[in-house]
């Protein structure tokens, strides 16, 4: 498996001097989404999917799983982290936890060695409201009294419920994951979309990860432009990531088209906003 490793980060090395070579489309990317697992999403698999890219960093979100594979799955990942020829993949890791079971929090902020766990990622369920607040409140305590920081893939309909754990923990980083097929709505439906997100961005410690999906792109990017202009109206340029949110190897999979979607969408900013956008923010957020 090592040996195989190996190879495939050479591969990945021989892909960036082949980037470096040509006139660049974009810079040098931190990938702030990758699922990587043992079963399904091995490392080979996403060095093979990112290969025509200069990736620096990966925040890899740990794959939802049964209480009794969490924990081996989280080694899993810690040592692909520090395994010898693999470049140090991942960078950071988000250990997929429900918060709303707090003896569970307590637990993973219990154990030893896994110095490379940034934070927890947490899929809010369809239904949640600000009546189920009460359920998070011990779990978000925990997490605010480390370094480690919060993320959530959620929808519009979980926006209150949010904005309510940022105001009860300041200092808590808080990444909301936005997952969308921009290929499917109209660019009014994407305006709509940012003014549903537009109460998040009155919390500092509240970022955003926006995620497409990466084999749902459509020929053109207009409509995701125009979302990002919309959340750089709300956010800045310093609260905004991007990530290809790839979790499972597909046919012809890649994050190619992902990520210059993600690049001709930012076309008139400047160096500094895309450098930002690309890398600096994922770096700060997570630690990196």
């Amino acid at each position: 498996m090592e040996s195989c490793l190996v190879h495939q980060f050479s591969v990945a090395r021989t892909s960036v001097k082949r980037f470096a070579g040509y006139k660049p489309i974009m810079m040098p990317i931190v990938d702030a989404h990758v699922g990587l697992s043992h079963d399904h999403y091995s490392l080979n698999d996403y060095l093979d999917a990112s290969n025509e890219f200069h990736v620096l960093r990966v925040v890899c979100v740990q794959q939802p799983q049964s209480k009794d594979t969490a924990h081996s799955e989280l080694c899993y990942l810690q040592a692909r982290a520090t395994t010898r020829g693999s470049g140090g993949f991942p960078h950071c890791i988000l250990a997929s936890v429900d918060i709303t079971d707090s003896e569970l929090v307590k637990k993973l902020l219990g154990l030893e060695g896994l110095e490379r766990v940034r934070g927890i990622s947490h899929q809010l369920n369809t239904g949640v409201g600000l009546h189920e607040f009460d359920d998070y409140i011990e779990s978000i305590d925990m997490l605010s009294a480390t370094n480690l920081c919060l993320d959530l893939q959620a929808t519009s309909e979980h926006i209150d419920v949010i904005c309510k754990m940022a105001v009860r923990q300041p200092m808590l980083n808080i990444i909301v994951t936005v997952f969308s097929s921009f290929s499917e709505r109209s660019k009014q439906s994407e305006e709509n979309w940012v003014t549903r997100i537009a109460p998040l961005a009155e919390y500092k410690n509240v970022s955003i990860k926006l995620c497409g999906i990466a084999n749902a792109i459509s020929a053109s990017s207009d409509a995701f432009a125009a979302a990002l202009v919309g959340a750089i109206d709300l956010f800045g340029y310093e609260r905004i990531m991007f990530s290809s949110g790839i979790s499972k190897r597909a046919e012809n999979a890649s994050f190619d088209p992902l990520w210059l979607m993600y690049d001709k969408a930012c076309t008139l900013l400047t160096a500094r906003q895309r450098n930002h956008l690309f890398r600096l923010n994922a770096i700060r957020v997570f630690d990196l």
